[in-house]
C-alpha cells in the first residue's frame, strides 16, 4: 500500500488513525475542485473546428470573426476581444464579469450598434470562431441576429493556434495592457 493510499484511507475514516496522527498529512491543503461550466456536447455538434475547416474548403468565404476574453485582474473586469480575420483589426468590449449572460448581453448590444449603422451583423460576420470557454455557452443568443444568423464554431481544447490571428494581435497589445492590470477605469 502506498503512502497516498494510507493518507486517503485515513482521511476517509477507514483507519483508526486520524489525519492529525500523520504530521505530513496535516500540512496538505485540500485541492480546489474546478467548478467550470462547460459547453454541452450537444451544442458543439456541427460547430467544431473540423466543421469550420470543412466550411472554409467548400465555401468561398474569407471573413470571419475570432472572439476571446482577456482577463485583467482575476475576479475583476475583463475584455471581450474580437479580431476581424481579413484585415487583423482588433476591437474589444469591456465586461464586468466572465459569465455567459454578460457576454451575450454585450454581444447583443454590439449587434444593435452595427444595425444602427445600417448593416446586418450576420452579413458582415457570417462566421464566428471562439474557444470552449464557459462564457460562450449561450450559443443560440450569440448566433441569432434580428434578421438572420451567424454561425458559431469552437476551437479544439488547448489549441490557441487555431485562432492565431487573434492571439498574435493580442500579443502586440500586451505591452499596453500588462496582465493583472485592473480594467476598472
Amino acid at each position: 500500500m502506498s503512502k497516498a493510499t494510507v493518507y486517503r484511507h485515513a482521511k476517509l475514516g477507514y483507519l483508526t488513525a486520524k489525519p492529525i496522527d500523520f504530521p505530513r498529512m496535516v500540512k496538505f491543503k485540500a485541492r480546489r475542485k474546478s467548478r467550470k461550466v462547460v459547453i454541452p456536447k450537444e451544442l458543439k455538434i456541427g460547430r467544431t473546428y473540423q466543421d469550420f475547416q470543412e466550411l472554409r474548403e467548400t465555401d468561398d468565404f474569407f471573413k470571419w470573426l475570432e472572439m476571446d476574453t482577456v482577463i485583467g485582474r482575476p475576479g475583476g473586469k475583463l475584455l471581450l476581444t474580437f479580431n476581424v480575420s481579413f484585415c487583423n483589426f482588433l476591437f474589444a468590449l469591456l465586461l464586468d464579469n466572465k459569465t455567459a449572460l454578460e457576454v451575450a448581453t454585450k454581444f447583443a448590444a454590439l449587434k444593435e450598434r452595427v444595425m444602427d449603422g445600417g448593416y446586418a451583423f450576420h452579413q458582415l460576420f457570417p462566421v464566428i470562431l471562439t474557444d470552449n470557454g464557459s462564457e460562450f455557452s449561450y450559443v443560440e443568443e450569440l448566433e441569432r441576429d434580428i434578421d438572420g444568423k451567424s454561425h458559431l464554431y469552437f476551437c479544439d481544447p488547448s489549441r490557441p493556434d487555431q485562432k492565431g490571428g487573434l492571439r498574435r494581435t493580442i500579443r502586440f497589445c500586451e505591452p499596453f495592457f500588462p496582465r493583472a492590470l485592473p480594467l476598472t477605469s
